[in-house]
């Protein structure tokens, strides 16, 4: 597990689009890691984009079953979210799941039962014997209608509106990401993280699924629409959650894709890049 002070974090590296070998620096570091990682190339599998139809769920399962479920798992882009299931498909014990994302993977499949990166919740929900409950932060307010809440009772949103509600009102003016990049607020992280992190309620060991949709596209990209928390907050928040929780694994997505590299340019991808490495660090640094 994340948690256990006297041996070195597993990483493992789900290339299922590429992004990750055009992300020179990224790889340099993890090079660079004192055992290295474990890369798995599912590259060339097909039927995964956004949906996994129910062969490429067999080949992933299989590809994946010899990488523990304890330790931090880089799954590409968030077309590719529903890797999480497999992963907490491998947890044997209660747990609670804690998602960063911007929505909430919890849509009921548009054909058949196949599994999908805006669903994979709703499955782990439905057949995780193991799970207690989710809670899911920096969520878009406008996909949890009623309904939701009231089928799903075992889901805690932290909205997005609800986090920028603790600054009080807001000009017309000023967009969401420039309350969340002001430098003149020295208690913005602090307020964030804080309110956060007392609004959970653990009561079993976690599982961390982090979308980088959830964060500003001030200071990230990805090819989702995106949120508002800042990358200063999302690492503290694990930071403390790393310290605070007993952390059984976490998995991280949210790389652009190609199309989004040629709009936004190649240099997007690096930052990228560095943002992994400095998430990565931040998780070291706090064992």
């Amino acid at each position: 597990m994340i948690n256990n002070k006297d041996k070195q974090i597993p990483i493992s590296l789900i290339n299922m689009s590429n992004i990750y070998l055009q992300q020179q620096n990224f790889m340099q570091f993890l090079n660079c890691y004192v055992d290295g990682y474990c890369l798995v190339d599912a590259s060339g599998i097909t039927g995964t984009d956004c949906y996994c139809d129910d062969l490429a769920l067999q080949q992933l399962t299989k590809m994946l079953a010899d990488i523990s479920v304890y330790g931090i798992h880089y799954i590409d882009g968030g077309n590719y979210h529903y890797l999480s299931k497999i992963f907490t498909d491998k947890l044997k014990q209660s747990f609670d799941l804690i998602v960063f994302d911007h929505h909430h993977d919890m849509q009921s499949p548009l054909f058949g039962q196949i599994l999908s990166c805006g669903g994979w919740i709703k499955e782990v929900l439905d057949n995780n014997t193991f799970l207690n409950q989710v809670v899911i932060i920096g969520v878009q307010d406008e996909l949890i209608t009623q309904d939701i809440r009231t089928q799903y009772t075992q889901v805690q949103f932290i909205t997005e509106n609800e986090i920028i509600g603790l600054f009080g009102n807001i000009s017309k003016d000023i967009g969401k990401d420039s309350i969340l990049l002001d430098k003149k607020n020295l208690l913005l992280n602090e307020k964030v993280v804080q309110y956060i992190f007392d609004k959970i309620h653990i009561e079993y060991p976690v599982y961390i699924s982090i979308d980088k949709d959830v964060l500003s596209k001030e200071q990230y990209q990805t090819n989702w629409d995106q949120g508002i928390l800042s990358t200063k907050s999302l690492k503290s928040l694990l930071s403390l959650m790393v310290k605070q929780y007993q952390v059984l694994g976490m998995d991280i997505c949210g790389e652009m894709d190609e199309a989004m590299q040629k709009q936004y340019g190649y240099k997007w991808n690096e930052t990228n890049g560095q943002f992994n490495i400095d998430l990565l660090t931040s998780l070291v640094l706090s064992k």
